[in-house]
């Protein structure tokens, strides 16, 4: 999602009282096109920060990395790790945030989902405990019989 960012998709200088450096999240799994603005973390300011302000306006934010997946994948060989894809990435992410936070509707923005549908579909399995047993009760409490 990072490659198609452009310059003004990024502002390490923002101002405390535009809740700090941000990047927008464009969301190109989902084609859509308007992206989420959202907190940048400091590890990220710190890598992107310097080609930015290098950057003319319109200009790619990171260059191209063709072949994303096959070149990670080779890339984990040679560190000896198991084997990683761009999409691993992207659900480990989602993965970790729903384990955090449960289903919320932020994730469902950030991942550019039309509906919380494929959020609870494909990342249940990570919900905290707590969830789990609410959905439990509510299983039970659907499956019983009801009068008339």
């Amino acid at each position: 999602d990072v490659e198609r960012a452009r310059r003004e998709d990024f502002d390490p200088d923002a101002s405390a009282e535009e809740g700090g450096p941000w990047i927008r999240v464009l969301g190109t799994k989902t084609h859509d096109e308007s992206g989420v603005k959202m907190s940048a973390p400091a590890e990220l300011v710190e890598v992107l920060a310097p080609r930015w302000r290098e950057l003319d306006p319109g200009r790619p934010l990171v260059q191209p990395w063709p072949h994303a997946s096959s070149a990670l994948t080779r890339l984990c060989e040679r560190l000896g790790v198991p084997p990683v894809t761009a999409n691993v990435c992207r659900h480990t992410f989602f993965t970790w945030g729903v384990a955090a936070n449960g289903y919320c509707p932020e994730l469902v923005e950030i991942g550019r989902w039309k509906s919380p549908a494929m959020l609870l579909k494909v990342y249940a399995h990570a919900m905290p405990t707590r969830h789990a047993e609410v959905v439990r009760k509510l299983e039970t409490l659907a499956k019983r019989p009801r009068r008339g």
